[in-house]
């Protein structure tokens, strides 16, 4: 009995029952153990579930859900922006669990809402689906890099996979800890962010992924990235925004 290269997949308190494969007399078979011995539960108030859904009954309707009208944001660099929650409540709390608590199921269940989300709101297809990078000193930390989970998720969502496109130059410290609006965050992220390879993006529509946007500096600043690269356009999908203030990000 052997156990496949991509048992545990990171999600180290809560492995999904998918991740891990048992290859027995030469056939492949999902193993269910861990099913039995990490039952899903609501991502939003632990209760367990007879399904891997990640949301209970209780909770689904009470999520701060935007709607067509509060779904997108547009950037200066970026096309638009889709979020399927607003960053308020039991989202904010799930997003804070999932980051700084190694709860990376929360991950998987937010991405597959996000990818829904980007599936409604953007037409065709895109060639390539990438995210913005966490630090190396913050990968460190943490052990993962959240939005690196949440892409695979809504790459799957396209039936395709998330690439690494994007490498962050320096460690910054949280945007919600600087002073001076959103002027002195777009000064503090400018230049943070490169090329990880050199991948062909010439003419490439990009759909890139982050975990939040509140001023969208961040998003403006990758897409900018990408753009100046040759990507033809940039779309992006985050789990969560701020409740809107205007209809477009600087």
């Amino acid at each position: 009995m052997e156990t496949g290269a991509d048992a545990f997949c990171g999600r180290r308190l809560r492995p999904c029952a998918d991740c891990v494969v048992l290859k027995i007399g030469g056939m492949e078979v999902k193993s269910r153990l861990l099913a039995l011995l990490y039952p899903p539960k609501c991502i939003f108030c632990g209760a367990l579930l007879e399904a891997e859904e990640g949301v209970c009954s209780r909770c689904g309707p009470k999520l701060p859900v935007t709607d067509d009208g509060s779904c997108a944001q547009e950037g200066d660099w970026f096309r638009q922006c889709v979020s399927p929650f607003f960053l308020e409540g039991p989202v904010r709390e799930a997003i804070h669990r999932y980051k700084f608590q190694h709860q990376e199921f929360n991950g998987v269940v937010l991405g597959r809402w996000m990818g829904r989300c980007a599936r409604t709101h953007f037409s065709g297809t895109f060639d390539l689906i990438t995210w913005v990078p966490v630090s190396r000193k913050r990968r460190w930390e943490r052990g993962f890099d959240q939005s690196g989970i949440l892409a695979k998720e809504v790459a799957r969502a396209y039936g395709g996979a998330a690439v690494q496109t994007l490498k962050k130059l320096r460690h910054i410290p949280p945007l919600s800890q600087t002073e001076g609006g959103a002027a002195a965050r777009q000064a503090l992220v400018q230049g943070i962010y490169g090329l990880s390879s050199s991948r062909e993006l010439s003419r490439r529509r990009v759909l890139l992924v982050d975990d939040v946007i509140t001023t969208g500096s961040t998003l403006n600043e990758a897409s900018r990235v990408l753009l100046q690269a040759g990507a033809a356009e940039v779309c992006c999908v985050t789990a969560a925004r701020s409740r809107p203030q205007n209809k477009r990000i600087r």
